[in-house]
This record gives structure tokens, C-alpha cells and sequence, in this order.
């Protein structure tokens, strides 16, 4: 799969918020969680809880924290609004470190 596809991201958004109108928290586990190039889309998606391997908790933490969540929330809100896939991916291509 393409982590970066319209239809990827609209589906974990609609995850995200069905959890969240239920109570119920949402996790994402898996490479997409773990590659802190993807940490700010996810955060202004909404998710809140990312369980990552080991080895990933403090490449994530460091990227947690250096986030502004009013800039994470405005990035996921363009991807659905303009439609610009391809700066997207060069946005997370600057950021992707391996």
C-alpha cells in the first residue's frame, strides 16, 4: 500500500473519528506508525496513541514533541482540501531519516 494515498489517509480518518464519536481510543501499530516521517500527518489526523517497536519509541517520542499540533492539524486538513499529493510526499520525503 501507498501510506500517503487519498484513500489510505481518508480511511484512517474516518477510523479515527468513529473511535473517538464511540469513546473507544484508537492505536495504530505497524511501519507507517513507526516512521517519524509520517508522525505529524497521523497527529493532525487525530491519532493519539501509536504503538511502535522498541527501537522506534524514542525516534517517535522526539518527533511528538517537536510538533505543533495547530500546524499537524492545518497539514491534514490541505491534504483533503488541495489535493496536492505531490508535495506531500516531497514534505515527508524531507523529513524520512532512514
Amino acid at each position: 500500500y501507498e501510506p500517503l494515498h487519498f484513500s489510505v489517509l481518508r480511511l484512517i480518518k474516518n477510523i479515527i473519528d468513529a473511535g473517538n464519536s464511540a469513546g473507544k481510543w484508537v492505536s495504530m501499530c505497524g511501519e507507517m506508525a513507526a516512521d517519524p516521517a509520517y508522525t505529524e500527518i497521523l497527529i493532525g489526523l487525530g491519532l493519539r496513541y501509536f504503538s511502535v517497536a522498541p527501537g522506534s519509541v524514542l525516534k517517535i517520542k522526539r518527533e511528538v514533541r517537536q510538533i505543533n499540533y495547530a500546524k499537524a492539524r492545518k497539514t491534514a486538513e490541505d491534504i483533503f482540501s488541495e489535493g496536492d499529493r505531490e508535495s506531500l510526499i516531497k514534505q515527508v520525503k524531507r523529513k524520512r531519516i532512514y
